[in-house]
């Protein structure tokens, strides 16, 4: 189900887990633990890294400070574009009960229920999730059909 994924967009389990490096001191900088998404926006706004073995406090990657999202890395312009998790008050919200879709029911706004969320992709200039693959409820499994939605607008929301 992943062939039409357009080159601008990434799958969500594709980017969890990747390396990022900066390009002015070519440094590794850690992996993306989490992605922080803002449910209004429908849109990723951050990275969670992975915490450092003498580090006190998580790290906090602002999706704007991302120079590109390849295959193999992300890559930032310096190392000081990332944040400790303390410093950066406007994911607080976000950080206290992150908001994963992967597993959430997906509904339109009409109050019918879609399914449930197998895996979103976004785009990697803006963090706009542009699409979602959905499994819908069944009670047996072969009742259970993958569906791909393209557009927020066919999806009002997740819980």
């Amino acid at each position: 189900m992943t062939s039409d994924i357009k080159k601008n967009e990434k799958l969500s389990r594709k980017v969890r887990a990747l390396p990022v490096y900066s390009i002015n001191e070519g440094v590794f900088l850690g992996s993306v633990r989490l992605l922080l998404i803002d449910p209004a926006a429908k849109q990723v706004v951050a990275m969670l890294l992975e915490r450092r073995r003498l580090a006190k406090e998580e790290r906090i990657l602002p999706f704007s400070a991302i120079i590109s999202i390849g295959d193999d890395a992300i890559t930032i312009q310096n190392s000081t574009d990332i944040q400790k998790k303390s410093a950066v008050v406007q994911y607080t919200r976000l950080l206290r009960q992150p908001i994963q879709p992967i597993g959430a029911r997906c509904f339109t706004a009409g109050g019918n229920t879609l399914g449930r969320i197998d895996e979103y992709r976004f785009d990697c200039t803006s963090g706009k999730i542009c699409g979602l693959e959905i499994t819908a409820d069944g009670l047996f499994k072969e009742d259970r059909k993958s569906t791909r939605l393209n557009s927020s607008h066919e999806w009002i929301s997740y819980a």
